[in-house]
């Protein structure tokens, strides 16, 4: 079984442009650096291929990746080892309680049936302190609808408000949030990309123009469990 994981790695982050992974990685980072403190135990729910493990593990955190892929966990293994991998589901989180410092949900919550239980799942394994940092598409923003409408996987995204999970988050934590808001970026990782290169430029445009009007597609949580 480690062959095709091995193709499936070199294909896609061969292919990766690394301005575009900074700048994807860096505008996520500068929203959480200021509430996260300098290390700890964090949970990366729904990390895909690894991309975001990497750089915490970089970062001196003790990196744990959940993902309900396994081949996703076979690629993320490989591009960042010194993560912990396990395959799983996010809407029953296979830990104890109490056991991160942080949980990070990067993109996860239009994918399931529940992002209650994602935020419920998240508050119970966090330490007390810990931090929940969630980053989702905003569903009306052009773009996001554009890319939605063009990819069935993403069709979740209609269905999650940012002000529904802001108030159930904050329901579930008994406070406010330490930081909310939005930020423009979308993600275009490939140096070739021949047959869509048309629609990646006429995005990377879009993206400029919306984020020159304040436009943002994305928005952000970031919310702590309280101390007792």
């Amino acid at each position: 079984m480690k062959a095709p994981a091995i193709q499936l790695k070199n294909d896609y982050y061969r292919k990766l442009n690394p301005a575009n992974l900074e700048r994807y990685i860096s505008r996520r980072w500068r929203l959480m650096e200021p509430c996260l403190s300098s290390t700890g135990r964090l949970l990366d729910l729904g990390c895909g291929r690894g991309m975001l493990c990497k750089f915490f593990a970089g970062k001196k955190y003790r990196v744990t990746g959940l993902d309900y892929s396994w081949q996703n966990l076979k690629i993320a293994s490989e591009y960042s080892p010194d993560g912990h991998y396990l395959t799983g589901n996010a809407e029953k989180i296979p830990f104890r309680d109490h056991c991160f410092d942080t949980v990070f949900v990067n993109a996860l919550l239009h994918h399931v049936v529940s992002p209650r239980k994602i935020l419920l799942e998240s508050y119970r394994i966090l330490a007390p302190g810990g931090i929940m940092i969630v980053i989702e598409p905003r569903r009306w923003h052009p773009l996001i609808m554009l890319q939605a409408l063009s990819q069935r996987a993403e069709w979740g995204t209609f269905r999650l408000s940012s002000t529904r999970v802001r108030r159930d988050a904050c329901k579930i934590f008994k406070q406010a949030a330490l930081a909310a808001g939005g930020f423009s970026g979308l993600f275009y990782p490939f140096r070739k990309w021949p047959r869509r290169q048309i629609v990646r430029s006429f995005f990377g445009f879009s993206e400029s123009l919306m984020q020159a009007l304040h436009l943002n597609t994305h928005f952000y949580i970031i919310i702590r469990k309280p101390n007792s």
